[in-house]
């Protein structure tokens, strides 16, 4: 507001600066005639009449050009605020230098158009393609994981581990894709979470196992939240996976607060440096455990935060080196949605 009230503002001054030309050559005009008429010996009654009648008129084309001049700016702000679409009904141009204007901002706007439509179409195909190959790829994984569960040995473990870290990329690939895309429909309804935390943790039994961790689940059986049970299921098992991959030894707990209406996902792992905390879920940051970690990719939180702000969930990290990192999912009090 305080930018338009300035822009308003300078409108006088600019208009000023833009015929200082056409008012400089009045003044000099002005003083031209005064010099005739002191030469003349003209009576100074009769001079400043003269005057007065010259005024008059200037003064009045001054002010009518005055007035055009803010409505136009006024048009043509209006014209700023609507873009692109205000380009399509542009007034009809006063004078040649108007039109060729008016040709040039239309050809701009077809180049634009032009090049939004092939983003769009770009986008389009790779997204059809991410989400396809998503999809198939699901084929191969259950026939490896079939096959692999055939084998009861420390090395099919180690694949089954191996492999399920594969599905998880999939999965990670399939929903950021759908995120902005069609696909991305909530449906919210209150769903168990117990239920939903039990399964997100069951998909990484196998390196629960293999590195000996401990799980535990403080979840009363009623409990439920209204939310996406599709898409928080992801952001869960997001959660799950990094605190299984950055703890060599102790466990996770799963918590809930009543009280505070949070899901806490606590692990005993590394932790996070408290310079890299602020920057977690930025889009492809992975910080020191990333580099350390070639296979780190730094969307799993940058999805996870997306996720949840169009959930209406909060999430944030509390984490300290040598101590362990807890998750917290903060849910909206019952119906909150709804109303």
């Amino acid at each position: 507001m305080s930018d338009n009230r300035e822009k308003h503002a300078s409108v006088p001054l600019f208009y000023l600066k833009s015929r200082a030309l056409l008012l400089l050559l009045f003044v000099v005009c002005v003083a031209l005639f005064a010099v005739v008429l002191l030469l003349h010996q003209v009576p100074h009654e009769a001079a400043w009449y003269a005057g007065a009648l010259c005024l008059l008129p200037i003064t009045a084309a001054l002010v009518v050009d005055y007035a055009r001049f803010a409505a136009r700016h006024r048009a043509l702000d209006d014209l700023l605020s609507g873009l692109p679409e205000s380009l399509v009904h542009l007034p009809a141009p006063r004078g040649l230098i108007a039109r060729d204007y008016q040709a040039l901002l239309k050809e701009l706007l077809a180049l634009h158009t032009a090049r939004v439509s092939a983003d769009d179409l770009r986008y389009q195909q790779m997204q059809e393609y991410y989400t396809l190959w998503s999809h198939q790829i699901k084929t191969p994984l259950a026939a490896m994981r079939l096959l692999l569960s055939q084998e009861d040995s420390q090395r099919s473990r180690l694949l089954l581990s191996e492999l399920q870290k594969t599905e998880h990329y999939a999965d990670m690939a399939l929903h950021f894709m759908r995120l902005d895309g069609p696909d991305s429909d909530f449906h919210f309804a209150k769903a168990p979470l117990r239920k939903l935390a039990s399964a997100a943790a069951r998909r990484f039994a196998t390196p629960f196992v293999l590195k000996q961790l401990s799980l535990a689940i403080d979840i009363p059986e009623d409990t439920q939240v209204l939310t996406d049970s599709k898409w928080l299921t992801f952001v869960l098992e997001q959660l799950i996976s990094n605190a299984v991959k950055y703890t060599k030894e102790g466990g996770i707990t799963i918590t809930w607060d009543e009280e505070k209406h949070e899901l806490t996902v606590a692990d005993t792992g590394v932790g996070i440096r408290a310079e890299d905390l602020p920057r977690v879920f930025e889009r492809g940051f992975t910080g020191v455990l990333g580099r350390e970690d070639l296979q780190a990719t730094g969307i799993g939180l940058f999805l996870s935060r997306e996720i949840c702000k169009r959930l209406s969930h909060g999430l944030r990290l509390e984490s300290a080196v040598g101590v362990g990192t807890r998750a917290i999912l903060r849910f909206p009090p019952s119906n909150a949605l709804i109303e």
